[in-house]
């Protein structure tokens, strides 16, 4: 594992997470790693971690892994003008990692309407690298219903969408997706079928929290991107709180007694 925790002490070997990478872009366990990274401190991500990173880019020690967090950690403050760069260096060094080609696309269809050609080839590589890999993922093909329907590819978007909403029949904004597209085309009953799915989800779940209220219902309130969780994300706060020293392992490069570490070798 590339994360050790020591004495409150949390430390990332960032070349090895760069070699997962490059061995299997599509494994799920490496982009779950880096996202549990880029979470440690929830939405607020470290401004003294994101320096940390740049600083290695800077100095020639770029890996995929290193864009990847960077990416990761403006991707759950919902920062995506400041992941994008990131996004696309991923894919251009591992054309393969189907994670970082859907979150790309769904980037793109977000923040560049003259860029929507680019994005659903992304969304299409994406889904297809994850199909020959055997991990489909559902987000997948909700980012793809949604590049379709902002090109007006109305029908092939619900194709896409219903999909997604069979691979996962629990997430209520695949369901709100598809009934938006359905009322594009006019068909009001399909539409208010899919809403009736959602009151029934939330029927559900309303119950299950009531019945166990430590417990945690699915996370159906979030579609398109795609990460190792579905994280509670927040508007940009650019700055957290700052690290306080800490011993510094030989071969390593650590920042805070509470903050992750990085490890360049």
């Amino acid at each position: 594992r590339s994360l050790k925790s020591e004495n409150g002490t949390t430390t990332a070997d960032v070349q090895l997470l760069d070699r997962a990478m490059r061995y299997d872009p599509t494994n799920p366990m490496v982009v779950q790693e880096i996202a549990k990274l880029a979470r440690l401190q929830g939405p607020r991500a470290n401004r003294a971690m994101i320096d940390k990173l740049q600083q290695f880019l800077a100095e020639g020690k770029a890996t995929a892994a290193t864009h990847a967090w960077l990416a990761e950690s403006y991707l759950i403050r919902e920062n995506y003008a400041k992941a994008l760069p990131h996004l696309e260096q991923v894919v251009t060094r591992l054309p393969g990692a189907s994670q970082y080609l859907n979150n790309l696309a769904f980037v793109l269809a977000e923040l560049h309407p003259d860029r929507l050609e680019e994005a659903l080839g992304y969304a299409q590589r994406a889904i297809a690298t994850a199909a020959q890999a055997e991990t489909p993922r559902a987000e997948y093909y909700d980012t793809l219903g949604k590049v379709l329907a902002l090109l007006g590819r109305t029908k092939e978007a619900i194709t896409a969408l219903e999909t997604a909403v069979e691979m996962n029949p629990l997430r209520i904004a695949f369901h709100e997706n598809v009934a938006v597209q359905y009322e594009k085309l006019g068909n009001q009953l399909m539409a208010d079928s899919h809403r009736s799915v959602i009151k029934k989800i939330e029927a559900e779940q309303a119950a299950a929290a009531a019945a166990n209220p430590a417990g945690q219902t699915d996370p159906s309130s979030t579609g398109g991107l795609s990460s190792g969780d579905d994280p509670a994300v927040e508007s940009d706060p650019e700055v957290g709180s700052g690290p306080t020293g800490d011993s510094n392992p030989a071969g390593e490069s650590e920042t805070t007694a509470d903050e992750p570490g990085l490890s360049q070798r």
